[in-house]
């Protein structure tokens, strides 16, 4: 039902000439996330990491160009955290931007092709992920400077 009236808002809202149905839009999202068995459950009796995936099938229903995600990997264990980082790959591969802000750096390692460092509200870097692993202000900032003698 969460998925679905995402689907029916921006229908409505954007006066879609699609012809896809939001019944037809939310089953998809769940087949795409890969929750499409929980359809049936209430989203408070889901695990945290399903319920994440209901929350991006959600913000994926509004058919967003630009997806917005903050922390995605909280509350994740490995094996979840994982899989969110392939499944954003998946979106990103199909065309989708997706901008997150994360603590996980095994995660944004994993699941990002470029990356802006904020040290303070300020970029201090910016790369593909082997260029800021090694960048001396990241790991000034985040790893104290004793990380670089």
């Amino acid at each position: 039902d969460n998925v679905l009236v995402a689907a029916e808002q921006h229908r409505a809202r954007t006066r879609s000439r699609s012809h896809a149905q939001p019944h037809q839009v939310a089953d998809a999202l769940l087949e795409r996330v890969g929750i499409a068995d929980l359809g049936r459950f209430m989203v408070g009796t889901l695990p945290t990491g399903t319920a994440r995936r209901v929350e991006l099938a959600r913000a994926l229903a509004t058919d967003p160009r630009l997806l917005l995600l903050d922390e995605p990997s909280s509350g994740l264990n490995e094996d979840e955290t994982a899989s969110m980082a392939a499944l954003l790959r998946d979106l990103a591969r199909d065309g989708l931007a997706v901008l997150l802000v994360e603590h996980d750096m095994s995660f944004v390692m994993g699941s990002c092709h470029q990356i802006h460092v904020l040290e303070f509200g300020h970029v201090i870097a910016s790369g593909r992920p082997s260029v800021i692993q090694g960048d001396a202000a990241v790991q000034a900032a985040y790893l104290g400077s004793a990380a670089i003698s």
